[in-house]
C-alpha cells in the first residue's frame, strides 16, 4: 500500500516531451513514405508537424518556468543576505555613533577604519 501511495504523490505528466517528439517524427516519417492515401498523408503530416511545434512550445514553457524559479530563489537569498548584513551593520553604526558624537570633517571621514583590526594578531 505504501508503495502505491508514494507513486501517486509524484506528479508526472501523462505524456513526456520526448515521447511527443518521437511520435511526431514517426508521423512525419509515415506521411513522407507515401504508404498512406493522399488525403490521409497530408493529415498525418500536419499532425506530426503540430506535435513538433507543441514539443518546442513545451520546452520553451519549461525553460521559462525554471528561469522564474531560479530568479525567485535568487531574490529570496539576496533578501536574506541583505537583512543579515543590515542587522549587523546597524549594530556597528550604533557603536560608532556612541564613540564619535561630533561630526567629522570630510578629511577625517576618509581615514575611518573599514574593518576592525582588534582581532588580528601580529607575530
Amino acid at each position: 500500500m505504501s508503495g502505491n501511495r508514494h507513486h501517486a504523490d509524484r506528479t508526472r505528466p501523462l505524456v513526456s516531451p520526448s515521447s511527443i517528439l518521437i511520435l511526431s517524427g514517426f508521423l512525419i516519417g509515415v506521411a513522407s513514405g507515401h504508404s498512406l492515401p493522399t488525403g490521409a498523408g497530408k493529415t498525418v503530416f500536419f499532425a506530426g508537424l503540430i506535435g513538433l511545434i507543441s514539443y518546442l512550445g513545451v520546452g520553451v514553457a519549461a525553460n521559462r518556468q525554471h528561469r522564474r524559479a531560479q530568479e525567485r530563489a535568487n531574490r529570496a537569498a539576496r533578501s536574506r543576505l541583505e537583512q543579515r548584513l543590515d542587522r549587523h551593520n546597524q549594530r556597528d553604526l550604533l557603536k560608532l555613533n556612541r564613540r564619535a558624537r561630533r561630526r567629522l570633517s570630510e578629511m577625517e571621514e576618509q581615514y575611518l577604519p573599514v574593518v576592525s583590526t582588534s582581532r588580528i594578531r601580529l607575530r
